[in-house]
């Protein structure tokens, strides 16, 4: 809820400053309460429907109440989800190999917990950052959404670019919608290459993309 609520803000202060008005960021609306309670959990799959209703109570909670990120990672952990299946291969595989090389049982099952461990907070902490960075995403639509409604945004006049981080690490996916355009602040983003990245950056896990408003016909953002 924090995050959602500081975005939203900034949003709202960003975009009045770009149009010469005023206006303040409503974090309470059916749009945003209907948000959460569609989209978390919604990465959690292989798992029985209480893992799934356990995960989004948690997220449900975290955004009434401010939960960092980190602390919806040690949350997430602590509900004993379990690896997806190539998570739990790796981890077999590795126990087959040290019983191949003739290692003590006992330090095996030492080093496949550590394992499995690394593996389980990778994993909660990828739900996590991507969760918010939805609620990044979302809480900007839902700022820009509300000018709309106040007839402050013209969306004949404006609509939002997608922004990549341009490094070693940006994906394929990523790197094609970069600079590309859709009306505000439903639209669809596709890329050069036909990708489509729905709304807005939450494209993939610990995607690291945003999205900015912009005139239309403006330059493209360096």
């Amino acid at each position: 809820r924090k995050v959602y609520e500081l975005v939203g803000a900034a949003a709202a202060t960003e975009t009045g400053r770009i149009l010469g008005v005023g206006y303040s960021f409503n974090i309470i609306t059916p749009r945003a309460v209907d948000w959460v309670r569609q989209n978390a959990g919604t990465l959690i799959r292989q798992w029985g429907d209480s893992s799934r209703d356990a995960i989004r109570r948690i997220i449900a909670q975290g955004f009434a109440e401010g939960t960092t990120a980190s602390a919806l990672t040690r949350q997430i952990k602590d509900t004993g989800i379990g690896l997806t299946w190539r998570q739990a291969r790796a981890v077999l595989n590795m126990r087959h190999r040290l019983e191949d090389d003739g290692v003590p049982s006992s330090k095996i099952d030492a080093r496949a917990e550590r394992y499995f461990n690394r593996l389980l907070r990778d994993r909660a902490e990828m739900i996590a950052r991507t969760e918010v960075t939805g609620a990044i995403t979302n809480a900007r639509l839902e700022a820009w959404q509300q000018a709309t409604d106040k007839g402050l945004l013209d969306p004949t006049r404006w609509e939002k670019e997608w922004l990549a981080t341009q490094d070693a690490r940006v994906c394929m996916y990523c790197a094609d919608l970069d600079g590309a355009r859709a009306p505000v602040p439903d639209g669809v983003f596709v890329g050069d290459s036909g990708t489509n990245g729905g709304k807005g950056p939450g494209y993939h896990p610990r995607c690291r993309c945003t999205v900015m408003l912009v005139e239309i016909g403006s330059r493209r953002l360096p």
